[in-house]
């Protein structure tokens, strides 16, 4: 039990310290500091690899927001993604968890190894072209979403979710925020600029996502999700919290 306990008091360090980084990448990008968001993206993929549980905590805060453009090439997304698999991979030993396979596996890998074949010929030829190129990027989204579920199925066994939740609703809570201050203009502020795309002025909420339908589902997915959360969870202290979150979302 003391080893345990030790343990998760190192991974709530880490994480703290996984959030220092988030806050790095989207102070650089709002202020134009390139130095300060490619420490930060080090950073907190270094961590996702010590920590997978913090990698997974810094996905679902930083899956709805804008990613930094570092490092060049594999992107910010799968980066983390990967790291924290890999960090999976090494806690094997330690975690020793139960052999099997879960049922979402069972339906996932057959489904992202159909999607790879589909997409074999643009890949061998390179992605060539504008639709060539749009292949590539969804097929690496994809990737990405595919690993982060499978990353997240894991440790969820072992670790409580409710971290988790907090942190996609803070993810959520920060990009509803952009979109209030920028809705109706691009950017009333200067220092915004960096983190939400251009839209037109005038045009419907679009927050961090730069289309209306994406960032309106999923601020309604994540306000259902803050909603049963909030009436689930227990402590106080953590349902004022999960309120002071979804009430943004909620405008």
């Amino acid at each position: 039990d003391a080893h345990n306990h030790r343990g998760l008091a190192a991974e709530m360090v880490v994480s703290v310290f996984a959030a220092f980084a988030v806050l790095a990448i989207l102070a650089g990008m709002a202020i134009g500091l390139g130095t300060v968001v490619l420490v930060g993206s080090m950073v907190a993929i270094s961590l996702a690899l010590v920590s997978p549980r913090a990698g997974m905590m810094t996905i679902l805060l930083m899956a709805p927001l804008r990613p930094p453009p570092v490092p060049a090439g594999l992107g910010f997304d799968l980066a983390l993604v990967a790291a924290t698999l890999l960090g999976c991979v090494y806690r094997l030993p330690l975690d020793r968890p139960r052999a099997g396979l879960q049922s979402y596996l069972v339906l996932a890998l057959p489904f992202a190894l159909y999607v790879a074949v589909q997409q074999s010929p643009d890949m061998l030829a390179g992605y060539p072209g504008d639709i060539g190129h749009s292949v590539g990027y969804t097929f690496l989204q994809f990737v990405a979403c595919v690993g982060a579920a499978t990353a997240g199925a894991y440790l969820v066994r072992s670790f409580e979710p409710d971290f988790f939740l907090l942190a996609g609703l803070t993810g959520g809570a920060i990009s509803a925020m952009l979109a209030i201050a920028t809705n109706g203009s691009r950017t009333p502020y200067p220092w915004l600029a960096g983190l939400v795309p251009e839209a037109e002025a005038g045009s419907r909420a679009v927050g961090t996502f730069g289309n209306p339908n994406y960032f309106g589902l999923f601020e309604a997915t994540i306000l259902v999700a803050g909603i049963a959360f909030l009436a689930s969870t227990k402590p106080a202290r953590r349902r004022w919290l999960v309120l002071l979150l979804i009430v943004p979302v909620g405008v």
